[in-house]
């Protein structure tokens, strides 16, 4: 038997499921109230089952009265009226500064970035290569997302016995295609994140190959759980991202907003959810890195 209670709380509530809001439901028993917070411009979880229209369904499911929540007090002017191409009625808080939003080919950015920074894509394989890059140029980084490892490294492992042991990045395209080769069909739309894992590794290899205990090794430093507490640059997926900020955002590959493999509507709009979970990351300054070979 399911315990009831007089007031129900729920947070994120942009990315519960149905089974999830059934399960509320019987939480309030009879006489509960619900009290839901979230924001239907970052709903980004669908690919894990969240329900995109979950705001809009828990409004109807429950009879809930609406109290809009549109002002920003996190971002500074200018990164506001940014976000405002995707939602249009957010506002900035009274006396904001003015913040900056600026535009910076890539290759010409490496003396800005400074600790404490944020480096954000939509996929990790740019988050690597940027990553390996920063580390030469001897600063700290991490990237958010350490529960990649055990997957890349199965992975790894399988390309390494089919090498003689060792792969370099030559070796783990050859394997990766086959792979994406013999999906069937209807699998076919996996051939996105497959390529994205093998951009992680060549990354990490390029030309020289490596064993599994070195890749392991570099992709357990490179990757954390967490964001550390000594300064360090941080690069994450926008997926990661949700529910961080600081004081400077960089956007690395902003062409792959939308991601290619995005048709329908639904997954569009998350798209869009997306880049303005990206861009409110940003307190102060926000930075678009602009890859001219790639646009």
């Amino acid at each position: 038997k399911v315990p009831t209670y007089d007031n129900v709380f729920v947070d994120e509530a942009q990315d519960l499921n149905e089974a999830q809001r059934i399960f509320i439901g019987k939480l309030m028993g009879q006489s509960g109230r619900l009290i839901a917070v979230g924001d239907t411009h970052q709903a980004i979880y669908g690919f894990r089952g969240a329900d995109h229209n979950s705001m809009h369904r828990i409004k109807h499911d429950f009879g809930c009265k609406e109290l809009p929540l549109s002002i920003c007090y996190r971002c500074d002017t200018s990164v506001v009226e940014t976000a405002q191409r995707f939602v249009p009625h957010i506002t900035a808080r009274s006396q904001a500064d003015k913040g900056e939003v600026r535009y910076v080919d890539h290759g010409l950015h490496w003396d800005d970035y400074q600790s404490d920074d944020y480096i954000l894509c939509r996929t990790n394989a740019p988050l690597v290569s940027e990553a390996m890059r920063l580390c030469v140029k001897g600063h700290n980084v991490c990237i958010l997302g350490r529960d990649i490892i055990p997957g890349l490294m199965k992975n790894v492992k399988s390309i390494c016995s089919s090498y003689n042991g060792e792969a370099s990045s030559r070796d783990v395209m050859e394997w990766y295609q086959d792979q994406v080769d013999a999906l069937p069909e209807r699998k076919k739309y996996k051939a996105y994140a497959m390529w994205d894992q093998a951009g992680v590794l060549c990354a990490i290899c390029g030309s020289t190959p490596m064993g599994p205990e070195a890749f392991k090794k570099i992709l357990e430093d490179l990757f954390s759980d967490r964001r550390p507490v000594v300064p360090h640059i941080v690069l994450s997926t926008i997926h990661k991202s949700k529910g961080l900020e600081a004081d400077r955002v960089f956007i690395l590959k902003p062409h792959q907003l939308p991601h290619p493999m995005a048709k329908g509507l639904d997954e569009l709009q998350q798209e869009d959810n997306l880049h303005y979970v990206a861009i409110t990351r940003a307190k102060h300054m926000l930075t678009y890195l602009i890859d001219r070979s790639e646009v």
